[in-house]
């Protein structure tokens, strides 16, 4: 079990985020076919809150489920706004009973009375299995006990999220800081990280913000840990977030950080006009389309 520090603050919940207007560059990495020069064939998954319950329309995602590398992504928000009918439609269509999808789990204070009571109630009844899971830590000395009890309960990994939001990167890089020393030992624990890093605020950050996630992705997969990178819309518009998204992939790949998977999720707790979300299908600049280019390009 960890012991909580009085000098570590526990990650920053991704609600507060505050993202501003999306810079320029390295737009010249993506071609004129918008392929990227990044490894192939990382896992795809596509979720989020606003639009979640279109999921239940075959149609919003026909050109995903058949690919063997797309899986769902269920936040747990989203996913108790549904009745059960609506649940098993998303599990059907999204291919999610014979491909494990992935879950974002709330830092439960009681993590042993969750899984005996709401994972049984709301998850494990439907007769299918999430493997991976991200959880932003609120109790630390709980995380052990949390991750033990995870993988009682069928996951293989769950990834604390940490992400330098509120300027942390300047206490140095993930892989080496002392000040990470905690986040460290919470990553080996659960068996993986999760950097939450939203298209148009990653570009707004100053240089040592990139170079940290590049370091978090490169460390993390040195040291055997699943690697995901979520990527969301943050602010940005629907006119302006797949090009965000291409331009950021580019700038990971260049800096040869290369993410096991790739969430994309929108998780704004109610839709906003303007604002990239799930969709009917694959209709340009929504996150069915976002899903649908990574899967093709990475």
């Amino acid at each position: 079990m960890m012991k909580q520090r009085a000098s570590r603050r526990p990650l920053i919940p991704r609600r507060s985020l505050f993202c501003g207007a999306a810079c320029t560059g390295l737009a010249g990495i993506v071609n004129a076919q918008g392929r990227t020069n990044a490894r192939k064939n990382p896992i795809v998954a596509l979720g989020g809150l606003p639009g979640f319950d279109k999921l239940t329309d075959p149609a919003s995602l026909a050109r995903l489920r058949g690919n063997s590398r797309f899986k769902l992504y269920i936040h747990n928000s989203a996913w108790l706004r549904l009745n059960d009918a609506q649940r098993r439609s998303v599990i059907a269509n999204s291919g999610a009973a014979g491909v494990s999808p992935d879950i974002e789990l709330g830092g439960w204070p009681d993590p042993k009375h969750w899984f005996d009571h709401e994972w049984k109630r709301d998850y494990a009844s439907f007769r299918f299995q999430p493997r991976r899971g991200h959880v932003n830590i609120n109790k630390w000395n709980t995380w052990g006990d949390y991750t033990t009890i995870a993988r009682e309960n069928g996951f293989i990994s769950l990834a604390p999220v940490v992400t330098p939001n509120h300027g942390q990167y300047v206490r140095g890089m993930l892989s080496s800081a002392p000040y990470w020393s905690l986040f460290r030992e919470a990553c080996r624990l659960g068996g993986g990280v999760t950097a939450d890093i939203p298209v148009d605020f990653y570009f707004h950050q100053p240089e040592a913000y990139r170079t940290f996630i590049a370091d978090e992705i490169i460390w993390a997969k040195t040291s055997n840990l699943w690697t995901t990178a979520i990527l969301s819309p943050g602010a940005a518009s629907r006119d302006t977030f797949m090009n965000l998204l291409m331009r950021q992939v580019a700038d990971l790949a260049a800096r040869g950080a290369y993410p096991d998977e790739y969430v994309v999720e929108n998780y704004n707790t109610i839709s906003k006009p303007g604002i990239a979300e799930l969709a009917d299908g694959d209709l340009p600049n929504t996150l069915n389309h976002a899903a649908l280019w990574l899967l093709i390009n990475t």
